[in-house]
Formats: structure tokens, C-alpha cells, sequence
């Protein structure tokens, strides 16, 4: 089925005087909130412009449809409420995540539909031993949700929020509700530690013959054992 597979950020300021046009402005005295925000803009290739008169009231009034209403793309939006969600103490919890969260969900829901969808199925079906052709069909899903989302032109940041939505919110059902990938993921925290007798398990050779794992590590020889699964 091809259906639990995905993916799992941060910036810095120097001392000396800054040489370019675009850091100059930076030097009028501002919060570090506000120099790492107009950095943003610069990264996501919003016009600092827009906010240069911002007071810090004025960023707390800032929402995902206000800068979309800005003439902002969704994933500059996005990324720009990021940072003040982010700031000190500009927002709080989860009402500044609220839109972010909110988009995310629509994303997932519809990443699930696509993928349980029999068209979505059946291009699994072709190849169903090879991890590469499962992971080239998840991601042309997972592209065409940022691309219905609004991230057409900032694929890779609609790519990050829609495989990163665990570590986001990791303890908000809603969101791992939202798609059948995350909600029966198999991947669980390892039992076995270090100094722990390993349990023995069967194990079945390629020519059918019968063994286990206490029979293997009983030939003398240094032991390695690799598991993993696709499905």
C-alpha cells in the first residue's frame, strides 16, 4: 500500500557592521523578534518593506489571511506566521498555530484520500517490492496536495510542513487523525536495550530451511542482525 512513508529548522546574526543594502536597514535599533522577522522576509522573498513600520503590536495582529491579503504567497504567509508564533511572546500556543494547524489538517485529509484512492492504489500495485517506486508514487501525492494547497511555487516548504506535521503538533489527535499513515503507524520505540538477552526468534532461509536466531549466534561467528519492512 505504500502507506506509512515519510520525513522528518533555524538562523543566527553577526556583530560587525553589515555591508550589504538590505542589512543596513537592520541597524535602526529593533527587537531581535523583529531583525529575525525582516530575515525571514528576506529568505522567503517577501518584501521587508511592508513591515518596516510594524510596531510589536502590530506583528501580534498579524494572521495567515491578512499577509495572504497583503499579496503574499500561502507559503510566505506561512512561513512569516511561523517566525511570530515563534517570537518572544508575540503569540501564544495553539491560537498562533491555529492557521498553520487548521491548513495542515486539509493538507493531510487529502493526502490520506489520494492515497487510498484505487488510482493512487493501483500505481503502488505496479512495483509493490520496490521501496523506490512506493516513494516516487507518495511524493507525486504529496506534491500535487502542495499544489492544490498553494505551495506551486515553494514546493519544498509545502513538502517540510505536510511531512513534519508530528513533530509540529505532537500531541494533537486531530492531526493524527487525520491521515491513515500516521494514526496506524507501526513504528514504535525500541524494547531491547544494551545487555538485554536477545529473545529468539525463527527464522527462514532463502531455500526454505528452518532456523532461528539462537542457532546462528551459537556458530561462534560475530553476529549481526538487520530487520526492516515496506508496506
Amino acid at each position: 500500500m505504500g502507506m506509512r512513508i515519510s520525513y522528518n529548522a533555524r538562523m543566527g546574526s553577526e556583530y560587525r557592521t553589515p555591508h550589504c543594502e538590505n542589512l543596513r536597514v537592520l541597524v535602526k535599533p529593533k527587537s531581535n523578534f523583529e531583525v529575525e522577522f525582516l530575515l525571514t522576509c528576506d529568505r522567503v522573498g517577501a518584501s521587508r518593506k511592508l513591515f518596516l513600520e510594524y510596531s510589536h503590536e502590530d506583528f501580534h495582529s498579524l494572521s495567515q489571511e491578512k499577509l495572504e491579503e497583503m499579496g503574499l504567497s500561502t507559503s510566505q504567509a506561512m512561513s512569516l506566521m511561523t517566525k511570530v508564533c515563534s517570537g518572544e511572546g508575540v503569540c501564544s500556543g495553539q491560537e498562533a498555530d491555529s492557521g498553520i494547524r487548521d491548513r495542515l489538517i486539509k493538507m493531510l485529509r487529502r493526502d490520506d484520500a489520494l492515497r487510498l484512492s484505487e488510482e493512487v492504489q493501483a500505481r503502488y500495485a505496479e512495483q509493490p517490492e520496490s521501496w523506490t517506486w512506493k516513494w516516487q508514487v507518495t511524493d507525486d501525492v504529496q506534491r500535487q496536495v502542495c499544489t492544490e494547497f498553494g505551495f506551486q511555487d515553494s514546493m519544498a516548504e509545502g513538502l517540510d510542513l505536510l511531512r513534519s506535521s508530528m513533530s509540529l503538533f505532537p500531541d494533537d489527535v486531530e492531526v493524527l487523525c487525520a491521515a491513515h499513515y500516521l494514526l496506524h503507524n507501526i513504528h514504535k520505540p525500541c524494547t531491547l536495550h544494551l545487555s538485554m538477552e536477545t529473545p529468539d526468534i525463527k527464522l527462514h532461509a532463502l531455500n526454505g530451511a528452518d532456523s532461528s536466531v539462537d542457532a546462528i549466534v551459537k556458530t561462534g561467528r560475530a553476529t549481526v542482525i538487520i530487520a526492516g519492512s515496506h508496506t
